[in-house]
């Protein structure tokens, strides 16, 4: 990423605007709505957008930013965020450290918080959710479940240099990690 696309992160987590941030991996291109809340040398953290609503955090590798835009589409879901109230519920959570994976997840695992763990490399097949477990000189393990909500055995253990997407406080992980926790209490109480 170069200093262009770096000064124009930090003006958006400045401003509060919507960006649309564009990354590739491996060849295979994704991109992400929402307000960057934190940059380091490594990371950007945003605040994601779905639908006119904030829906969690994702944290990319800023080597895979190939691009930033600031579109109308862009400007107009601001101008509804502003209308609707929802800028609001914007949140900079002063507890979040993205100066390295390892230390991201440091901080999900010290507040116990539910994440969405991927890789969009070719040759590495990462995709788990759960909460981290421990973390090992240069990888994370992770207490991950299926899509059935069952937990997985054994659990992930995955290389920090493998990861290239973490996605926390979103609707999905916290709804699927509160869901099994009622189960297994419903269960141990029948």
């Amino acid at each position: 990423m170069n200093q262009k696309l770096g000064d124009r992160i930090d003006q958006a987590i400045t401003k509060r605007r919507v960006l649309r941030i564009l990354s590739v991996v491996d060849d295979e291109e994704d991109y992400f709505i929402g307000i960057p809340v934190k940059r380091s040398r490594s990371l950007v953290a945003i605040h994601r957008l779905i639908d006119f609503h904030f829906d969690g955090y994702t944290c990319i590798r800023l080597k895979d930013v190939t691009n930033v835009r600031r579109s109308r589409s862009e400007v107009t879901q601001e101008r509804i965020l502003r209308s609707t109230g929802e800028i609001q519920n914007f949140d900079n959570p002063p507890w979040l450290r993205i100066g390295s994976i390892k230390s991201l997840l440091s901080c999900l695992k010290e507040r116990k918080i539910c994440a969405c763990v991927s890789s969009a490399l070719f040759d590495v097949d990462v995709f788990a959710v759960g909460t981290v477990d421990a973390l090992r000189e240069g990888s994370v393990v992770l207490k991950s479940f299926d899509a059935h909500g069952d937990w997985i055995v054994p659990k992930h253990e995955i290389k920090y240099s493998d990861i290239t997407e973490v996605t926390f406080e979103d609707e999905y992980s916290t709804v699927f990690h509160q869901f099994i926790a009622s189960e297994n209490l419903r269960k141990k109480g029948s």
